[in-house]
């Protein structure tokens, strides 16, 4: 279960960090704000771009990980397999190039 619990925790960070807020937030505000990204968060679908070359990583993130956020929050955590990072990282830069505000990569895990 302690694993599970930081594996959400590192998820909700990487959401959080994504909302580029400047000011510092009492605890009662970013527990409010929780509250709203636990309720938007259902039934959604996250698409994770990772490093897939350990099969035991992939099985933790495959049940582990992505049966706990099913669970917890009613999300869907899709592992992408990358190929070649690099292709990865373009891809992200093409669609930042193009303005697009929802892009196609929710989550990259990036090695080394």
């Amino acid at each position: 279960m302690k694993k599970i619990r930081v594996a959400l925790l590192a998820l909700a960070m990487t959401i959080m960090a994504g909302c580029g807020e400047k000011e510092k937030e009492t605890g009662v505000e970013l527990e409010s704000k929780w509250v709203n990204i636990e309720k938007n968060a259902i039934d959604k679908e996250v698409k994770f771009y990772m490093w897939s070359g350990d099969a035991q990583i992939n099985r933790y993130v495959d049940n582990w990980v992505a049966d706990g956020l099913k669970e917890r929050y009613g999300i869907t955590l899709k592992r992408v397999p990358i190929v070649d990072i690099k292709d990865t990282v373009n891809k992200l830069i093409i669609e930042k190039k193009a303005g697009k505000k929802d892009g196609s990569i929710d989550m990259i895990w990036i090695n080394g």
